[in-house]
């Protein structure tokens, strides 16, 4: 019982007998590619047994003269069973290279996927068993491309940040402009303000050297007589 894909190679001498995609839970597959004989799929069933259930977890089973490698996270199982020659660091380097392609191109959960659905991760698997089969002399070109692109991930994340930086940048400037701004109109209020008082006050000292006067000039007049100022000549 195997779950999502399965897939063997066409080459019996190929070094990676077959790979599969399971679902943890109960390590049931739904699209069966298998082309080995039953007591394989035994051995495979057998292999797949011993991770059931295990969260984010490597394991290796010996069956004489078969390498089974098994790596599993939340939800599935990826499982190669490979030639006991073969490099395990290659097995593995072959089960996350599955892993990932099998997380991007199914984003729903586990437990929803159909045999019909999971059909097309058949075709990115036999090209991941195709590559990591060739010669161990590969290994090493593998490992360099596997490097770069780690730092092709790295690179686009940084011009990433570079561009956020440049645009929150933009958007501090813009808003600086829009409080210089802010800023020169309060100025100018504040000025005309501060006119219009000093005018007020003007005016208002204007009025009462005015009044004064009035007041000085009609309290002469009473003391003197007259507007005439007849009583005090």
């Amino acid at each position: 019982s195997y779950s999502f894909c399965t897939l063997l190679s066409k080459n019996s001498n190929m070094p990676i007998y077959c790979a599969a995609a399971a679902r943890l839970s109960d390590v049931a597959v739904l699209c069966g590619d298998m082309r080995t004989h039953e007591a394989f799929d035994t051995r495979l069933n057998d292999a797949l047994a011993s991770i059931k259930g295990k969260v984010n977890n490597r394991l290796s089973v010996s069956q004489e003269q078969y390498q089974f490698h098994m790596l599993s996270d939340s939800a599935v199982v990826m499982i190669c069973a490979c030639d006991d020659k073969f490099p395990r660091k290659i097995a593995f380097q072959l089960l996350e290279e599955m892993k990932k392609t099998f997380l991007r191109m199914y984003i729903e959960p586990v437990h929803t996927l159909t045999s019909s659905v999971c059909n097309e991760f058949r075709e990115p698997l036999k090209e991941l068993v195709d590559t990591h089969s060739e010669n161990d002399g590969n290994a090493k070109v593998r490992e360099i491309k596997g490097a770069l692109e780690d730092v092709k991930g790295v690179m686009i994340q940084s011009l990433d940040k570079v561009i956020d930086r440049g645009s929150k940048l933009d958007t501090i400037a813009e808003q600086s402009e829009e409080l210089n701004s802010a800023a020169e109109g309060f100025r100018k209020s504040a000025r005309a303000v501060k006119q219009k008082v000093w005018w007020q006050n003007v005016r208002m000292k204007i009025a009462l050297a005015f009044g004064l006067i009035l007041f000085i000039v009609i309290i002469s007049m009473i003391f003197c007589g007259g507007p005439d100022y007849s009583g005090c000549r």
